[in-house]
């Protein structure tokens, strides 16, 4: 139950224009905290940024799993029981 006490507090707080270390209901709700961060530098330029990354990454990532795997030459007739295999390795596109 210990951890109950500090998420009502996150959540009064967003309401409460006069937020301080306490937990209190809030006299009046209002939404002029949600407003204040609602700003091109503190939401829109971090969000797209998120975005851009993963993208990147995500391209990167794709192109590493569809490369085929070197061509090792030719395979070898051993009469073994147990077939190896060997993992592809990753060509970068950059």
């Amino acid at each position: 139950m210990a951890f109950i006490l500090p998420l009502l507090w996150l959540f009064f707080a967003a309401f409460d224009g006069e937020a301080i270390f306490q937990t209190k209901i809030p006299r009046h709700w209002n939404l002029k905290n949600f407003a204040a961060i609602m700003t091109k530098d503190q939401t829109s330029l971090p969000l797209w940024n998120g975005f851009l990354i993963s993208a990147v990454v995500t391209v990167i990532i794709l192109a590493c799993a569809l490369t085929p795997p070197p061509d090792t030459g030719p395979s070898s007739t051993s009469s073994s029981s147990t077939p190896s295999y060997s993992a592809p390795a990753c060509r970068s596109p950059v």
